[in-house]
């Protein structure tokens, strides 16, 4: 009997799943489990709507399809509901009219209501599965295609692990995600707002055209962040080609450390590849190799992963907002930009900044268009309006009076939208209509408007009752001065503190909600990610200048506050310690759980007291340092936070108290008290649990005065490397100096290379000796010192056998390869573990510059292979680094045609790649086969038949792959063609 109903009924339900599942690409992490049992849903019931035609089944299997197709149809319409319901409608323009689109909000599911959808979604899936696997040998004989058939259930649990896989490579990719603070951003923004910026002949030009730059920058306070959010919104959902990706950034003055050039470039990476079906093979290789390794990707391999995230996408546009929060130490944004123009250049994407006003920005780019920004008088109008409700009574009736306050605000704001938020928020107080028109009259204005705005603000706040008074202070004062930005519930914990108390008192806690409102305007809470914050970057400005008289004793209170919190008697049981590994991190969970406190103040208590002069806050941090227990306890948390550089001291430590006063004093660099603990009789070389002394951390950290007041101490050891036993065996850390030299502290390398007793050398326990250390994460004037030792090893091998100048190749640092190659000893052609040499290692990474400084060198072995038969050229032809295989072609030496162990010469493995460029160059050379067989006698035709990834099928990343080896085909024949054409024209080929 023939399906033709059934299938259509497949393929719409199909259909249905891959429309749910494609809705969940822009979403935040926080959609990864039932996104990917949707995909599981989706791949089977795809893999059935493609078998069913022409398929004779019984009466029976046709009920049971039907059957099923109903069950999964209402699961999806379930689950559409459900997403629906977590959603928030956004009114879009594009200057040709409203419409209504939809936006991911963050979703604050019942967790028995998720796990009932993805329950009935596994139960399905088995369902269909049992289903194909019943007619699995029907569908075999007629198709025809396959050799064996490989059994539904396997092939689906490995697509799944493939959709797992993918999300464990973004997770890894960036620490940062905005798309929780968009969402926040487009439910706060008033209808209609900005529409001028959408319909501007510079917004229309910019988002017409690839390649393009906008550069926006205003006032402070002019609403750019919410511009930024309006566009980001309006070019995620405007109709167009589903390879079109957004991504971008929000700067953030409190997010400066995490904020750096690796983390930003890697946030658009991945951004990018979450518009993608599959990862890239070049990015999971990336992946792989640190993952193994529980380390963190440099900048250059980010900048790589960059740029393949970006070859698969047709149009791209990407927004950076507040350029100008961005650190200065280091030169943030230069870097940034510096590396995002030659990407421009290269992809043509699109790319939009917003900033305050800084003459200089625009001449960084080519040729921008340059759009001052502030807030309209009709968004001013709106947002007034939309407000009008927080007003007090007699301002909602009366529609006069109404219109009194949005003229004189939109007068007196001139375009910058934080004055008009504060200027209504300062209306709330005000009960009768004569307040409100004397309030009117009063209005700041002018050039210092912001600042008075703020004053009056903080007027306010004093004229509160003293309880009010003392708690709006408080939470200022934390806001202002926190070293990061802060939760709502950490900043309750933090307010609740009882100076002196042992115990945390629950009773203490305030409902945070109303103590914002004690704070006349001046903090906010973002819904979505629940971070509370001050209104704008200017109020942290203007309370930094003003702190001392108005937040008077913010800084003792907040020192006093960490280390009474460090000092309850909750924390006296110190480490927490358990043979089973896995549980040390269950119960550390819960100890962070329990204290949601506890992350903050054992990370920058010290940050806190060090600025802190008070003789009660030195006393209160003596206690804390001497309790050994305490501080462990604390250190716990601390290294937690960087698991994998501290992974090994988290697992094996046995001890409560593996840290001591020293260790921590050191960590933080407390010079003072390291000498006064040193006069009492404390040893400047005393071991921790995993055998570090003070020097090393304070070396890890770069504390000058530190590490130079212990190496003035008799008998400090200087090579003294810690250990940790790792399966009964001692695994060995860095030396003080290898420490130093991994977290490119220079100035203390420095210091220790010119102690004749420091062992310039000795590895630690993977094998990395600190030069390796140096050159591995790219620490170029750290390498440039410990190469003026004359005892240096320049060839060192790690546990991978690759020397310093493999990672120097490998991270294409031409600096660091140029100082290494001027060593008399060096060995260009040292191998790897995988027979992989430094200029192998190059050519397959694209780094055009290091493969010509080994081409000249005399001794290079520009074909040797690794350990699948493949040279340079081969490599740098399968990755269509069309340079590369440019510089390797002109070397007189290089073997044009070798194979590798299945036979695939460099031709053969650029066409099964799709690599067209390198493809033309190999053609063009008069000594390339243009015919290679491989060791079973098969042509490159016959191999690209044969080309397919399972797991990949049907993608748009396979298709896009189906598509550039068929294009490389055609430039073979022509090249087959032309040689021929070419034969046929020689005289030889006449005469015979």
């Amino acid at each position: 009997m023939s399906l033709g109903y059934g299938v259509g009924d497949v393929i719409a339900v199909s259909s249905l799943a891959r429309t749910i599942w494609r809705r969940f690409r822009d979403a935040s992490d926080q959609f990864n489990a039932i996104q990917t049992e949707v995909a599981g849903l989706y791949l089977v019931l795809d893999e059935i709507a493609n078998s069913l035609p022409g398929i004779q089944v019984t009466d029976k299997q046709t009920k049971d399809l039907l059957a099923l197709m109903q069950g999964c149809r209402s699961l999806l319409e379930d689950t559409d509901k459900f997403i629906r319901k977590n959603e928030i409608l956004v009114t879009k323009s594009s200057g040709l009219g409203s419409k209504t689109q939809k936006a991911l909000k963050k979703l604050k599911w019942d967790s028995a209501a998720v796990n009932e959808l993805r329950d009935r979604m596994i139960s399905n899936t088995m369902f269909l599965n049992a289903y194909n696997n019943s007619f699995a040998s029907q569908v075999s004989r007629a198709t025809n295609e396959k050799v064996e058939v490989i059994a539904e259930d396997t092939r689906n649990t490995r697509l799944i692990q493939k959709q797992q896989e993918r999300e464990a490579v973004l997770q890894w990719l960036s620490p940062l995600d905005f798309a929780l603070q968009q969402s926040d951003l487009s439910s706060r923004r008033q209808e209609g707002t900005g529409l001028w910026l959408l319909e501007s002949k510079e917004f229309q030009e910019w988002v017409s055209e690839k390649g393009k730059t906008l550069v926006c920058q205003g006032i402070p306070g002019a609403g750019k962040t919410m511009l930024a959010s309006l566009v980001v919104d309006r070019l995620q959902h405007s109709p167009g080609e589903e390879d079109v990706a957004t991504a971008y950034i929000y700067c953030d003055y409190k997010r400066q450390d995490e904020q750096t050039p690796l983390n930003l470039l890697a946030s658009v990476t991945k951004q990018l590849l979450q518009h993608q079906d599959s990862i890239p093979e070049k990015i999971q290789k990336i992946y792989k190799h640190h993952h193994e390794r529980n380390t963190r990707p440099s900048l250059e391999e980010v900048l790589h992963m960059t740029k393949s995230s970006m070859e698969n996408s047709s149009r791209i546009h990407l927004i950076v907002d507040a350029l100008d929060e961005l650190g200065n130490a280091g030169q943030v944004r230069q870097t940034l930009l510096g590396h995002l123009r030659p990407l421009q250049d290269i992809y043509h994407f699109s790319l939009m900044t917003t900033s305050r006003i800084i003459p200089s920005l625009a001449l960084e780019f080519q040729d921008p268009l340059c759009m001052d920004v502030g807030a309209s008088p009709e968004d001013i109008r709106r947002y007034v309006e939309g407000h009008i409700s927080d007003l007090p009574k007699c301002v909602k009736t009366n529609v006069g009076l109404q219109e009194a306050i949005a003229s004189a605000i939109i007068k007196a704001v001139e375009g910058m939208f934080l004055l008009a938020q504060l200027h209504m928020d300062s209306l709330r107080d005000k009960p009768s209509v004569r307040k409100i028109e004397k309030a009117l009259e009063k209005l700041p204005t002018g050039s210092h408007a912001l600042d008075r705005a703020y004053h009056k603000a903080m007027q306010r706040v004093d004229d509160q009752m003293e309880g009010w008074r003392v708690l709006a202070k408080k939470l200022l004062g934390w806001l202002t001065y926190s070293k990061r930005l802060m939760t709502v519930k950490e900043v309750r914990h933090a307010l609740a503190i009882e100076p002196g108390a042992s115990e945390f008192d629950k009773d203490n806690l305030e409902d945070v909600d109303e103590i914002v409102s004690f704070c006349a305007g001046l903090v906010i809470i973002d819904e979505e990610t629940q971070i509370i914050r001050l209104v704008h970057y200017t109020t942290q400005e203007y309370f930094r200048r003003n702190g001392g008289t108005i937040l008077a004793c913010a800084q003792e209170d907040i020192a006093i506050s960490c280390l009474t919190y460090l000092l309850y008697d909750e924390f006296e049981d110190g480490w927490l310690v358990d043979r089973d590994k896995d549980k040390i991190f269950r119960l550390l969970e819960v100890r962070r759980q329990n204290h949601p406190f506890l992350d903050y103040t054992a990370k920058y208590w010290a940050h806190h007291a060090r600025v802190c002069e008070q003789q009660n806050v030195k006393e209160l941090m003596m206690n804390f340092v001497k309790d050994d227990r305490r501080v462990s306890s604390a250190s716990q948390v601390m290294l937690a936070v960087d698991y994998y550089r501290h992974k090994d001291d988290l697992n094996e430590t046995k001890s409560c108290s593996p840290l001591s006063a020293m260790h921590v004093i050191a960590y933080f660099g407390f010079e003072k008290i390291i000498s006064e603990l040193l006069n009492r009789g404390f040893k400047a070389d005393v071991e921790d649990s995993t055998h570090r002394t003070p020097l090393w951390w304070a070396a890890w950290q770069g504390h000058e005065a530190v590490v130079e007041l212990l190496l003035s101490q008799n008998h400090v050891n200087v090579n003294n490397r810690g250990f940790s036993y790792q399966r009964g065996a001692p695994r060995y850390s860095e030396t003080p100096l290898g420490a130093a030299a991994e977290s490119g502290k220079d100035k203390i390398v420095k210091l220790l290379i010119q102690r004749e007793d420091v062992d310039v050398n000795l590895p630690d326990g993977y094998g990395y000796s600190p030069l390796l250390s140096a050159v591995w994460r790219e620490h170029s004037a750290v390498v440039e010192m410990l190469l003026t030792r004359r005892d240096i090893e320049v060839n060192s091998k790690h546990d991978l056998r690759r020397t310093p100048l493999f990672s120097a190749a490998y991270r294409g640092k031409e600096d660091v390869v140029k100082q290494l190659l001027k060593q008399k000893n060096i060995q260009v052609n040292t191998a790897d573990h995988s027979e992989c040499t430094p200029l192998w290692e190059a050519a397959s990474n694209g780094w055009e510059s290091v493969v010509e400084l080994f081409l000249a060198c005399s001794d290079i072995e520009v074909n040797a292979k690794d350990d699948r038969g493949r040279t340079p050229l081969s490599i740098a032809a399968e990755n269509n680094q069309e340079n590369e295989v440019k510089l390797l072609l002109s070397h007189a030496d290089v073997e044009i045609n070798p194979k590798d162990h299945l036979g695939k010469s460099p031709l053969t493995q650029a066409i099964l790649e799709g690599s067209a460029g390198a493809l033309k160059l190999l053609c063009a050379h008069p000594n390339v086969d243009l015919d290679p067989r491989d060791y079973e006698g098969r042509d490159v035709f016959a191999l690209v038949k044969d080309a397919r990834i399972p797991w990949l099928e049907g993608t748009e990343r396979e298709k896009m792959r189906a598509l550039k080896r068929v294009e490389c085909l055609e430039i073979l024949r022509t090249a087959i063609a032309t040689r021929s054409q070419t034969r046929l024209q020689t005289p030889e080929t006449v005469l015979s």
